[in-house]
């Protein structure tokens, strides 16, 4: 056995040790060996072993029906069977045939075929053509394709189907049906192949003797099993005698040979002797043919040779002299024509592709690894129905048609072009399949000269599909593509897509692509596709390598769909966070998106119309505000143009069941447009339930005195002081419910009980920390719509901004981990421009921002605006106090000297009460006023960065220079370039010069040395830090800035502590304005004449002057 591989050794013996050998026969004489083996097939392999010597000894020579054909495991496992037949271990590669057993052993399969034909016998012969289930022998009867050599006829062992038809089963030769133990053999079988199958030869053609032919096909005939081609005809019958007449055809050279033409029906049966038989196909008939002239001498004439014009004008002239005169009566035999056309062509061939897929027969196992398929382009040049496989072969073909003969010239420049466009598609020669692809039951393989693509074959084959094909035919190629063949790319018919309202601001958007007219979900082909390829399925990085990328997604079902990257990549952008692992798909395929992503997609190129009509005007009001909202009736204030577009945004986020952010620069009026918003609301029936605001302590009760101001309509309740809870009953009654963050922990079990309508967040970057208690607080409250408004959405970075979204619309975008990845980090980090574009345009619906530069037609040169702060308990506690002991004092200074000569005492009792408000470090200190902070300092350094964000110049006025000190020294702490100006600036221009050179954000000026004489226009606001007794002394600093020369609006505000002192001195510069104009007279600190009145009102408490 040293002959064969070491893996078919081992497996022979494995084959043997399972008892797959059977009939092994050994012919010692013959020096041959017998055997068959069952392997994976239904049927055993047959396996033929004969020894042949030379100087060396023995050599094996094999044969076997498997695939692999020779020195197979079959040819192992029979050697393994001889040898444990002998009785001993011969040596590998030396059979011991002639060591022979005293008495020769009984071959067991004669025995039992010999026991076999007894019973059969015994019981009789079995119906004609009744063929067992079991195996059996058929016979198939076959044409030469050129019609010039004899036809075949071969064995084969077959077997009924379960449909009762006779299957193909494996080809036999004559040689082994003579064997008594031959598989599947009647006697009638042996005896045919005794008798016939020698003068049949080894290719099984049918003998050219007239005697032989006219013995043998009755006799196969009368088996039944007969057929032909196929054994899916009926089996051929023996038919009658037809005559027929003897005619001249041309070859495939253009000469002339004899052939018969049947009368009645058929074809004849092929040349010479085959010539006397027809084949009638109608009715499966074979039967022989009679001839006008005696079959001796009409076989002779059917043997000539193909005679050219010269040869066959001799013919035609000699012929009637050598056949008697009734063969040609009548056209019985036609004479050979001399004439035939002769014509030349040199048109190009027919260029014919055939893309294939060939499965591997070898079963994977401890040997053999597992075998990929293998796919294949077979190229063929047709010229006219010559074929032409490889670059060998004539340079010319003689084609016949009827009496023309065409000399076909070989085209090997197309043919050579062909070859070159297919490398220049990277499609390369390719090796010979081996022996473990193709089998019995594999498709053929088709002719021509085979081709490959080398690489990943799925994106190889799918690209040529998709890139070249379509050239090729269009350049008149033949490209065909065999069932087997297992890439299938699909063209788009169309592209298809809808949203449908989820609610809240959200839809549901579908995508689809319609192929063979079904329409397929397309967001799960695309995310699987880019899921498959990874990194290197970068929409954006493959349209920049090329314009033309297709991205190939494989379809449910099998096969493949061509998508356009440049269609598709602008999708993945906005669809960022499902691309990226953010977000997933429902079982429908569809994707929830809001607003802005919806706006995106609708009116990206490529993509269909998503929004009808209706979805479409919603989204544009909520992307461009209209100007012309109606004011709701019952506001008392008559909004400015961008206010009325801010209404206008509102109630469609509303309408759109969406939330948002409005994020006017301080001082536009984001209050008024939310209180008309809330008005408008409950005139259209909407507001079902209150509307709560939630704002900083010192903001809260702002609230009810602007609601009060602009919609007196409005009933607001504020939730606040040691008794709020007693007002419970009293707030949901309320159009309006105002409360503060610090009661948002302490009640928040309360304030969730039930939804409500609107939920407001004012100053809402008091929430900007998103893993703070006080942004989970307001994310848990229920509520229809929710609204953040603040002046600076964003302080120092993007978490900021998704804090707030979050709130207003949670999801926007996506979970805080996902956003900082997506959005936050490529933006901050690497300035990604992209992003952030693609963030704004997602943020859009859903925040509304305008500057003063923005609005400025909109605005009066001079905006005034009162700033209330509210003192916290520590404060306010120090403040009544303080009062408390200068009431004392002035009341005993009236009641000791009168009103007129208490005038200075009173003077230093205000002056300590204005203190208080602005910083208790202003007082003289006590351990009670260190440990008191100011809520307006406070205040003051919320709005200052703000104001300073957005591009403000400031202008900031004090009487108390102490104050502006203790101001100085916050901003040197935050970081805000300033310059200041007091009576005890000796050099005043520079401090000018350096604001007006925009060197400085913040100008600080005391009252008396900067009231008057410079020009400020470089300052477009103005804050008023303590309230001056004389107004024209505040619109004289105010003209620093709103002056000639001034090309923007000014923005003034006043900051007052609510309900004290200086709440009261603005009651009196508008209720005694005399006392201001006479003020200079009276020297500035002084308020001119008061009334007890005035006294009583100047000193009362804070929570009376509330009241008042």
């Amino acid at each position: 056995m040293e002959q064969l591989d070491d893996q078919y050794v081992q497996r022979g013996a494995a084959y043997f040790r399972n008892g797959r050998v059977s009939g092994v026969e050994l012919e010692p004489e013959l020096e041959s060996i017998y055997g068959q083996v069952q392997g994976s097939e239904a049927d055993p392999y047959d396996v033929c072993i004969t020894f042949s010597r030379n100087r060396f000894g023995y050599r094996l020579e094999s044969d076997c029906t498997c695939p692999v054909g020779h020195d197979c495991k079959h040819v192992a496992a029979v050697l393994y069977a001889v040898r444990d037949q002998q009785g001993h271990k011969a040596a590998a590669g030396q059979p011991s045939l002639s060591l022979k057993p005293a008495i020769p052993p009984t071959d067991q399969r004669n025995l039992d075929a010999w026991i076999s034909s007894l019973i059969g016998l015994r019981d009789g012969p079995k119906a004609s053509g009744t063929a067992a289930k079991s195996d059996h022998v058929r016979y198939l009867l076959a044409l030469s394709r050129d019609g010039q050599q004899p036809p075949t006829l071969t064995p084969h062992l077959s077997r009924l189907t379960q449909k009762g038809v006779p299957g193909k089963g494996r080809t036999l030769a004559f040689f082994g049906l003579q064997s008594p133990t031959a598989a599947g053999a009647t006697e009638e079988d042996r005896r045919l192949a005794h008798m016939f199958g020698t003068v049949m030869g080894v290719d099984n053609n049918l003998p050219d003797d007239d005697g032989l032919l006219a013995e043998l096909l009755p006799r196969f005939l009368a088996t039944e099993r007969l057929h032909f081609l196929s054994f899916d005809t009926p089996p051929l019958r023996l038919g009658p005698t037809r005559a027929a007449s003897i005619d001249w055809a041309l070859d495939a050279h253009g000469r002339q040979v004899p052939v018969t033409r049947p009368k009645g029906g058929g074809e004849a049966l092929g040349p010479a002797a085959a010539a006397l038989w027809y084949l009638d196909t109608d009715q499966w008939l074979l039967g022989p043919l009679e001839l006008p002239a005696a079959r001796p001498l009409m076989l002779q004439l059917l043997r000539a040779p193909p005679l050219d014009p010269m040869a066959a004008t001799k013919v035609a002239r000699q012929l009637p002299a050598l056949l008697p005169p009734t063969a040609l009566a009548g056209g019985a035999v036609a004479l050979p024509q001399s004439t035939a056309t002769v014509a030349g062509d040199d048109s190009p061939p027919l260029v014919r592709l055939v893309l294939a897929t060939h499965q591997p027969t070898v079963q994977a196992s401890r040997w053999q690894p597992v075998m990929e398929p293998t796919d294949r382009a077979y190229l063929t040049f047709d010229y006219g129905g010559t074929i032409v496989t490889d670059q060998s072969g004539p340079d010319e073909f003689r084609q016949v048609h009827g009496a023309k003969v065409t000399i076909r010239q070989r085209r090997r420049d197309v043919e050579r072009l062909a070859r070159q466009r297919l490398a220049d598609a990277n499609l390369l020669p390719a090796y010979a399949l081996s022996g473990s692809f193709g089998g019995k039951k594999a498709p053929p393989v088709p002719p021509g000269t085979a081709f490959t693509l080398h690489g990943p074959p799925e994106a190889a084959w799918l690209t040529f599909l998709d890139r070249v094909v379509p050239g090729l035919r269009a350049d008149g190629w033949q490209v065909e593509i065999s069932p087997d063949f297992r890439w299938h790319l699909t063209r788009i018919e169309e592209w298809e897509g809808a949203v449908e309202a989820a609610g809240g601001g959200w839809f549901d958007l579908d995508l689809g692509i319609r192929i063979d007219g079904r329409r397929v979900p397309l967001l799960p082909l695309l995310l699987a596709v880019l899921k498959r390829l990874g990194k290197n399925g970068d929409p954006q990085a493959l349209l920049a390598a090329d314009p033309d990328a297709m991205l190939y997604a494989p379809l449910p079902g099998g096969g493949h769909v061509a998508l356009p990257v440049a269609r598709v990549a602008p999708l993945t952008k906005v669809l960022l966070d499902l691309f990226e692992g953010a977000g997933g798909l429902d079982g429908a395929g569809r994707v929830r998106i809001d607003l802005g992503r919806a706006a995106l997609l609708d009116g990206m190129r490529g993509m269909p119309d998503l929004l009808r009509p209706g979805q479409r005007d919603k989204l544009r009001r909520l992307l461009e505000p209209a100007a012309e909202v109606a004011e709701p009736a019952g506001l008392s204030t008559t909004l400015r143009p961008y206010q009325r577009q801010g209404l206008g945004w509102l109630l469609a986020l509303a309408e759109a069941g969406a939330g948002g952010i409005l994020a006017d620069d301080m001082g536009l009026g984001k209050t008024l447009q939310v209180i008309a918003f809330i008005l408008a609301l409950k005139q259209q029936g909407r507001l079902l339930r209150p509307a709560l605001v939630v704002a900083p302590t010192s903001v809260a009760p702002n609230w009810p005195r602007e609601a009060a101001r602009h919609a007196p309509g409005l009933t607001v309740h504020l939730h606040h002081g040691p008794d709020r809870a007693d007002g419970w009953a009293a707030a949901q009654k309320a159009d309006i419910v105002v409360t503060s963050y610090p009661l948002l922990h302490r009640d928040h079990d309360l304030l969730k009980q039930k939804p409500w309508s609107v939920l407001i967040l004012d100053e809402a970057q008091m929430v900007k920390n998103q893993a703070g208690k006080l942004a989970a607080l307001v994310r848990d409250l229920p509520a229809e719509h929710r609204l953040c408004v603040t002046g600076t959405p964003l302080e120092n970075h993007l978490g900021e901004l998704w804090t707030q979204m979050d709130f207003a619309m949670p999801g926007l975008l996506s979970d805080s981990r996902s956003f900082t990845r997506l959005f936050r980090s490529p933006i901050e980090k690497r300035g990604d421009g992209e992003r952030q574009q693609l963030l704004t345009g997602r943020l859009r619906p859903f925040i509304l921002r305008r500057n003063k530069a923005e609005v400025a037609a909109d605005l009066p040169p001079k905006t005034e605006i009162v700033e209330r702060i509210t003192l916290p308990d520590d404060q306010r506690d120090l403040y009544e106090t303080l009062r408390l002991t200068m009431d004392a004092k002035v009341r005993k200074a009236i009641a000791d000297m009168g009103l007129g000569r208490s005038h200075i005492l009173i003077l230093e009792a205000l002056l300590r009460l204005r203190q208080a408000c602005c910083d208790p470090a202003l007082l003289p200190a006590t351990a009670l006023t260190k440990a008191v902070s100011s809520a307006k300092r406070a205040h003051l350094m919320q709005m200052l960065p703000e104001l300073v964000q957005e591009g403000r110049r400031i202008l900031l006025f004090s009487q108390f220079t102490s104050m502006l000190d203790l101001i100085r020294a916050d901003l040197d702490a935050a970081g805000l370039r300033h310059v200041s100006l007091t009576g005890d600036t000796k050099d005043r221009t520079t401090p000018v010069d350096r604001f007006q050179a925009g060197e400085a954000d913040v100008f600080l000026i005391s009252l008396k040395a900067g009231g008057t004489g410079l020009t400020l226009t470089a300052a477009d606001t103005v804050i008023h830090y303590d309230p001056w007794w004389n107004p024209a002394v505040e619109d004289q600093a105010t003209d620093r800035a709103h002056r000639i020369g001034q090309d923007k609006p000014v923005f003034v505000y006043r900051l007052v502590a609510d309900g004290t002192v200086e709440d009261r001195m603005l009651d009196l510069q508008a209720r005694k304005r005399q006392l201001a104009e006479a003020l200079h007279d009276g020297g500035g600190d002084s308020p001119g004449a008061l009334t007890e009145d005035d006294i009583e009102r100047l000193f009362a408490p804070i929570t009376e002057l509330a009241k008042g």
